[in-house]
């Protein structure tokens, strides 16, 4: 076993030059990789080509910081694996701001062309003020940031988030986000807490840069189906 930050000093030199071993080098500043395993595929027919080496171990206890504009994925165990053109990262366990992660991929490819991206994605079991908190305070776009300030929940709140971030900042790609969050028997307050829902469960999903919603919730004692903002 050894700790992330010497990685490079520890695997062949081909395989540290890469775009791969580049990144993680960058982006994990805590962890220990244990049972590591190193493969290499070559032609046995002797032509010049460029030997693949694998290279793949359990991370625990790891700290990433993707990016300088999202705060890091910390306590984090995966299985992370590269190689000469691609990278992934899979976890079963991290937490972000407080937010626990019950499952995180972190994969890519084809690090040095101008359109390469990162793709992240993440499952979560939290509170609804704690999400809504991250949201507020994250680089999301403004739309979801005024969406939410429009009612206010309280109660479990659990979902998938996938984020794709570009490598190549001078690309002009934008990150992309998409999400479907599960409200469950949350309270609900509308109109600056002039409206109370009970029991309030509801779907929040956001994709191609709309927002759509479909629940649940009791008011002054009776059911309503409600839909928050559907068309906006």
């Amino acid at each position: 076993q050894i700790e992330v930050s010497k990685i490079n000093q520890n695997i062949p030199e081909i395989l540290a030059n890469t775009e791969g071993a580049r990144w993680i080098n960058d982006v994990l500043t805590e962890g220990i990789l244990t049972d590591i395993m190193l493969t290499t595929r070559f032609n046995m027919s002797g032509n010049l080509e460029t030997p693949n080496t694998k290279f793949s171990a359990n991370l625990d206890g790891a700290k990433i910081n993707l990016s300088a504009d999202w705060p890091s994925i910390e306590e984090l165990d995966a299985k992370v694996t590269f190689s000469n053109d691609y990278l992934k990262i899979v976890g079963n366990k991290a937490s972000i701001e407080g937010i626990d992660l019950s499952y995180l991929s972190i994969t890519t490819r084809d690090f040095s062309e101008p359109n390469a991206s990162l793709s992240l994605n993440g499952r979560f079991n939290s509170q609804s003020k704690k999400i809504a908190k991250f949201i507020m305070q994250s680089p999301v776009p403004l739309k979801i940031k005024s969406y939410f300030e429009e009612f206010e929940l309280n109660g479990k709140l659990w979902g998938n988030v996938n984020l794709e971030l570009p490598l190549q900042r001078s690309s002009g790609q934008k990150t992309k986000i998409t999400f479907d969050m599960f409200a469950s028997e949350n309270s609900l307050a509308l109109l600056s807490g002039k409206l109370k829902v009970d029991e309030f469960s509801s779907q929040f999903s956001f994709n191609d840069g709309v927002i759509r919603t479909k629940g649940k919730g009791i008011i002054g004692g009776e059911l309503f189906q409600i839909s928050l903002n559907p068309k906006n």
